[in-house]
């Protein structure tokens, strides 16, 4: 079945709206991988509570963006760049977390650590993400950047192999599949599941992992050039959005856990007498 425009496919066909899930530790952020400074309890929560702000936002952004390629949304060309839009900065935001928290990871656990694999394979999958939703911008837009693009990274265009369109959605089930891994390591790596801390990561980790098996799904029903029908994109689309919800539910949860965390009285004796100073140390006479 093939729908009007903004595009000559199903309505979202190449462009999955998935959200992307940040990495699950059992300890708090701060910001040591980035700034050398000695830091308070204060820097230290307000990292953490922005770290999960963000990723509330990125879900957010993708919740939206994912309603914006629902029939008959998908066939003004204005909510379908807006959706597409949203996707890019989303992916961005979210790459942007994946990198600072491998360093910190890297930084405070090591690089052969099941915390470092986990947030590698965020990374990967993040990136996948940006470079698929550009792919998949549309041509009716006219944005000569985005076209560009496409066609310097695009297999298609000089082998004559596949369309920028299922090439970027090849990328979207990958990107599923590597956040599903990501989940998968998380569940390795947990050991205690005696306070409701611990119990609430293991929720949001079971949370992720079902929100990345519906964007596996959809993703393949988003496949152009494979007879999808008008029903089936639909199904597919319905598939992101309620993964979409998924990952939000799973980042709120996980910022109550981090809010239980930041509150434990047996923090509070570390967090006394801390100061935030830049300066260089002063040698002792």
């Amino acid at each position: 079945l093939k729908l009007k425009p903004p595009r000559n496919v199903a309505p979202g066909i190449g462009v999955s709206p998935v959200a992307m899930p940040h990495l699950l530790i059992s300890r708090t952020r701060n910001l040591s991988a980035i700034c050398p400074c000695r830091h308070s309890n204060r820097h230290d929560e307000f990292c953490a509570y922005l770290l999960e702000g963000l990723d509330i936002f990125t879900g957010l952004s993708f919740v939206v963006g994912s309603l914006c390629f629902l029939p008959p949304f998908s066939y003004d060309l204005h909510l379908f760049l807006l959706g597409c839009g949203l996707f890019v900065l989303a992916s961005l935001v979210q790459c942007a977390i994946c990198i600072f928290s491998l360093a910190e990871s890297m930084r405070e656990r090591g690089l052969a650590t099941f915390e470092a694999c986990e947030n590698a394979l965020y990374l990967v999958g993040s990136a996948g993400f940006v470079v698929g939703t550009i792919m998949c911008w549309p041509p009716e837009a006219h944005h000569k950047g985005m076209d560009w693009f496409v066609e310097s990274i695009s297999l298609g265009v000089y082998f004559n192999l596949f369309t920028p369109e299922f090439e970027g959605t090849i990328l979207f089930i990958v990107g599923s599949l590597l956040f599903v891994c990501a989940a998968f390591v998380n569940g390795l790596d947990q050991r205690n599941f005696d306070t409701i801390e611990s119990r609430l990561l293991g929720a949001t980790t079971s949370i992720y992992m079902g929100g990345s098996l519906l964007f596996v799904m959809g993703s393949v029903a988003f496949l152009p050039d494979m007879g999808c029908t008008k029903a089936m994109a639909t199904f597919g689309a319905w598939c992101f959005v309620v993964g979409s919800v998924l990952y939000v539910l799973g980042s709120v949860i996980s910022l109550i856990r981090t809010a239980r965390e930041l509150r434990s009285p047996d923090r509070k004796p570390l967090w006394e007498g801390a100061t935030l100073s830049c300066a260089k140390p002063v040698a002792a006479a």
